[in-house]
């Protein structure tokens, strides 16, 4: 089943939408960097992880993998 992603980051800014399946849930996950150390950005409600997409390209500049997940 293709899925449609709440938002498309623009190609040069690092952020790629991903799916991740977890306890039978699957979740929409926006995603940056390649470093060890995770930052993990959660948003409240009625935010999407599209309010952290300023931020996580800083965070990845800075060494972080950073993971901002759509949250339920």
């Amino acid at each position: 089943m293709e899925r449609q992603a709440s938002w498309y980051p623009a190609p040069d800014s690092g952020i790629a939408i991903r799916w991740v399946e977890a306890n039978g849930l699957t979740f929409e996950v926006a995603e940056a960097g390649q470093g060890k150390r995770l930052a993990l950005c959660l948003h409240g409600f009625p935010e999407l992880h599209y309010s952290w997409r300023h931020q996580m390209p800083v965070l990845a500049e800075l060494g972080y993998r950073v993971w901002a997940p759509n949250l339920r």
